[in-house]
This record gives structure tokens, C-alpha cells and sequence, in this order.
């Protein structure tokens, strides 16, 4: 019950990276991001699992990894254009709770739904959401910026490496909104 998706992937490790022989699992919890400890004891309950379904020679094999999803943060750089200045606390507002909404890996999306193991949005589905709010005339200007989520801390990736990643979701970052009045 705690697990919301799962990812298998044959001949490749937890990196992305191609391992022959290789099994690799990668589990987003429904309770995403509660820490190594949290994450530990779901991982003991899968292979306690398997244990108990699987062929001998899988039990607690070095061939199969069982890992928790990577997470990116993903910040929106935003420049919107609006018609009235009275608007502009109430359109500021809904953008940051819209893309809370939308970058959730669990509730989020298009759906409600949630990302896809190693699904990306773009762009074009941050626009598309975005323009959506009331009070909003156009949008000028989008960027994204994304920091992979390390045990470390957070580490600036390049857009275009997160999409060659398998095995990472999209987690909310803190937004820049520049409202200017029409």
C-alpha cells in the first residue's frame, strides 16, 4: 500500500547506465521523499516479498537493485503579462499552487495522476497548465531549471541529461514569477 509506482528495467543499473545482467527496480512510495530510513523498511518489505515468490537464485540477489526513485526539483522561471494590477496577488497565488499541483509526482500532471517513472514535463505542458489561470492576458517567457536531489544536497543537471534519466520524477522547486501589468 505504500507503493504508488514501479519501474523494471532489464540490463540497466540504477544510474541509467547500461549493466549487463542487471535488473533494476525503481519504487516511488506513495509518501515520496520520507528519508533513507522510511525508504528502507518498503525496500525490506519487497524483498521479503520476493523472498517468498521468486526463484531461490533472485532471493536477494546482487543481480536485481531495488531503489527509491530519483527526484528532480524543478523550478519555473515565469514572465506573464496581465490586465489588472489588482490581479496581480491572486494570479501570483494560483501560479506557485498550480505548479504544486502539477510537479507533484503522485497527484500531479495533466491527470491527477501522477508522472510516469522517468517521464519529463516540457515546456509545452508547463505553458498549456499555466495559461489556464484567470487573470493571465499571455505568457511571455518560461524556463525550467532542475537540481537533482542527492543524499548530498541538491546538484544543478542540465534539462536535456534529466531526460536520458529512467528513473527519476519531478518534485516542486521554488518558482521565479515576474508579473507586469498590460
Amino acid at each position: 500500500r505504500n507503493i504508488y509506482k514501479v519501474k523494471c528495467l532489464s540490463h540497466v543499473d540504477e544510474h541509467s547506465k547500461t549493466a549487463m545482467g542487471i535488473t533494476s527496480v525503481a519504487v516511488l512510495p506513495r509518501k515520496f521523499m520520507q528519508g533513507y530510513e522510511k525508504f528502507q523498511s518498503i525496500k525490506d518489505r519487497i524483498w521479503k516479498y520476493m523472498d517468498e515468490k521468486a526463484p531461490a537464485t533472485l532471493s536477494q540477489s546482487s543481480r536485481l537493485r531495488i531503489f527509491e526513485v530519483g527526484y528532480v526539483e524543478t523550478s519555473v522561471d515565469l514572465d506573464v503579462v496581465i490586465d489588472d494590477f489588482n490581479a496581480y496577488q491572486t494570479v501570483y497565488k494560483n501560479i506557485e499552487t498550480k505548479l504544486q499541483s502539477f510537479l507533484n509526482p503522485v497527484t500531479g500532471n495533466f491527470s491527477g495522476n501522477g508522472w510516469e517513472i522517468g517521464e519529463f514535463p516540457r515546456k509545452e505542458f508547463i505553458y498549456n497548465y499555466i495559461k489556464t489561470i484567470q487573470g493571465i492576458k499571455w505568457i511571455k517567457n518560461i524556463n525550467i531549471f532542475t537540481r537533482i536531489i542527492t543524499p548530498e544536497g541538491k546538484k544543478e543537471i542540465d534539462f536535456e541529461e534529466v531526460k536520458k534519466k529512467r528513473f527519476v520524477v519531478p518534485v516542486y522547486g521554488e518558482p521565479s514569477i515576474n508579473i507586469s501589468v498590460n
